[in-house]
């Protein structure tokens, strides 16, 4: 073997090294990425959940439910109960889908979700939405009793079944 034959060789070897330490580092690079991807989307599911806490503890809404705990002519309102029930059917979807922190959720809304729930006149409310349409708020109740609620006495359901937790 002469010396160009040698040093071919070694060119050839130290390519191949090369490539070697190409991938391993391409390899390393992109576990990274899946980390902070991880991490972002994390990020993204406690901040939606913080952003569904603002709302619900922002000074309109504060105002709002206050007026319908105890204005009687606010609770005989459907469209103003039913804008309650929109609310937390909204944060059972983001639960259902985990498009916000689960955790955070249920530390945030389980205990206010069960009482509002428990109300004669957001149940009147719930009721007449679901006789015009049996699925309207059904991620709400199945929430409501993953949660531990219980279907409040005078809420008529066909199926229990359909509101367990999937």
């Amino acid at each position: 073997m002469n010396a160009a034959e040698k040093y071919g060789l070694l060119f050839s070897g130290i390519q191949a090294l090369a490539v070697v330490i190409g991938f391993y580092f391409a390899y390393r690079q992109l576990s990274l990425l899946q980390v902070d991807l991880r991490n972002s989307v994390e990020l993204a599911s406690r901040q939606s959940a913080m952003d569904l806490m603002a709302r619900y503890s922002s000074v309109e809404f504060s105002t709002y439910r206050c007026k319908l705990r105890t204005d009687k002519e606010t609770q005989s309102n459907y469209d103003d109960a039913s804008a309650l029930l929109n609310f937390f059917e909204e944060i059972a979807i983001a639960f259902k889908h985990h498009t916000a922190n689960r955790d955070i959720l249920q530390d945030a809304f389980a205990t206010s979700l069960r009482a509002w729930l428990e109300k004669e006149y957001i149940v009147a409310a719930l009721e007449r939405s679901r006789s015009k349409d049996s699925a309207r708020f059904e991620n709400l109740l199945a929430l409501y009793r993953n949660w531990g609620g219980s279907h409040p006495p005078t809420l008529q359901i066909e199926s229990v079944e359909a509101l367990s937790p999937r």
